[in-house]
């Protein structure tokens, strides 16, 4: 029994996704309104930084700024997500300039903290966070879509990262990638059939933090990867596609938002796996 529980697949994917159920449950029992609805998002982070504590051990104190430090960082951007969540109520003007300062602040000390200071390549670094804090936050909160589908686009660019380290064999990477994607499957499975809990900040800076900061990770390592990695960023425009999916077909009309926005993610999913391969198998000196 002690074996069972060991091996990789279960500490990776099935203790996060369970343990991700169930402190969502408790907290959920604690308080089913203002408390409960404000921090259950925050087990994304939890069961992530679970996942990097148990891959890479524990970290240096103090953390060292370096992309081995990715832990420190995640508990770091989980408290400020929690700390955005229990302060901010409403959706004042005030309110929104406070958050998007938090968003564009972490972004930055997430590259000097990931890549040891800033230099040139932190201006395309931000940009590619923009895409995913911005994107989660876009389809998290739509009204058409509901509080799962932004956990559902976090699950499969997390998986499409896992892939893609799988791919090119950076086995601690793909185990980072694997465990977020088990975390936000859980937090998923909440929401399902409708949407019952907040996707707020820390979601959105623990849980798009820790996919940016494994995407800083494989690109130091392999540099061939980076178009796939940019190819995985477009899965978070496939809300966009969505609104415009045609009606022309039979099919289209009878599948539900979440299910259109899985089969239009899936197209640059397909072709980040293909550019990995061709960056892995065709080497360009």
């Amino acid at each position: 029994m002690s074996l069972f529980f060991t091996t990789p697949i279960v500490q990776v994917l099935l203790i996060p996704f369970l343990g991700t159920i169930v402190l969502i449950g408790l907290i959920r029992l604690i308080d089913r309104k203002s408390f409960g609805i404000s921090t259950a998002n925050a087990t994304v982070g939890a069961g992530f930084a679970w996942v990097c504590a148990l891959i890479l051990g524990t970290p240096d104190f103090p953390p060292a700024f370096n992309s081995g430090a990715i832990l420190s960082a995640t508990v770091c951007l989980l408290g400020i997500g929690m700390a955005l969540d229990l302060g901010l109520k409403d959706t004042t003007k005030f309110g929104r300039f406070i958050e998007t300062t938090a968003f564009i602040l972490s972004g930055i000390g997430i590259a000097a903290w990931m890549r040891g200071g800033i230099d040139f390549w932190a201006i395309p670094i931000l940009l590619c966070w923009g895409v995913v804090v911005f994107g989660l936050q876009r389809v998290g909160t739509a009204r058409e879509f509901g509080s799962g589908d932004g956990a559902l686009l976090l699950a499969l660019a997390s998986i499409g990262l896992g892939l893609i380290a799988w791919i090119s064999d950076i086995a601690i990477d793909r185990d980072l990638a694997f465990g977020l994607s088990a975390t936000s499957l859980g937090f998923l499975l909440w929401n399902l059939p409708k949407p019952r809990l907040f996707f707020g900040r820390s979601i959105l800076l623990a849980g798009g933090g820790g996919l940016y900061m494994i995407a800083l990770r494989l690109i130091e390592q392999a540099p061939p990867l980076l178009p796939s990695l940019i190819l995985v960023g477009f899965v978070f425009f496939a809300d966009g596609a969505v609104r415009h999916f045609p009606q022309k077909f039979t099919m289209s009309g009878f599948l539900p938002p979440s299910m259109k926005l899985t089969i239009l993610a899936l197209i640059p999913l397909v072709l980040a796996l293909l550019a990995a391969v061709i960056a892995t198998e065709f080497p360009v000196n």
